[in-house]
């Protein structure tokens, strides 16, 4: 058996770029590994993930997820030095790809330094402006009058009327 973590991110994960210490790892195909005394730790590619294999709280958590890489510590009783690899590797995959880390032996997320995560609004919370703004620096749309596009509609509620 072996311990994993998950990295769930916004954009691929650069192998072997993004890796600490990247001379210390070997390729074999897609995968990276890294051996120790008596463990191996194993970074595969990054896989484009389908929008209903994301889990809840990761999806919640941070929005635009779209690619899912795995890590691999074996055996999973590997000793302390190795499992606080596997974590600080993990740390810097979700950095370098705007991810989280998701560790299914404990159900735990964790975001890393500089990721922006959403903060959802509380229960009694809720928004009372929503804007949307599009620019185009060049294109078919660039320079044209996109009144057209945006239409501005009365809404009749309870209390009052919103525009």
């Amino acid at each position: 058996m072996s311990y994993d973590l998950q990295i769930w991110s916004t954009r691929p994960v650069d192998l072997p770029k993004a890796l600490p210490e990247p001379a210390t790892w070997r390729s074999s195909g897609t995968l990276w590994i890294r051996n120790g005394r008596n463990w191996q730790l194993v970074v595969g590619r990054s896989d484009r993930a389908l929008p209903e294999d994301i889990p809840e709280e990761v999806d919640t958590l941070l929005p635009g997820i779209a690619f899912l890489t795995e890590l691999n510590l074996s055996p999973i009783t590997s000793q302390g030095s190795a499992l606080r690899l596997i974590v600080r590797v993990g740390r810097a995959l979700s950095k370098a790809a705007h991810g989280v880390v998701f560790d299914p032996q404990t159900e735990t997320i964790t975001t890393a330094k500089g990721v922006v995560r959403l903060q959802p609004f509380s229960s009694g919370e809720s928004a009372s402006i929503i804007a949307l703004s599009w620019w185009f620096q060049s294109g078919a749309l660039a320079g044209r009058d996109l009144t057209e596009l945006v239409h501005r509609t009365r809404v009749q509620s309870a209390g009052g009327t919103a525009t």
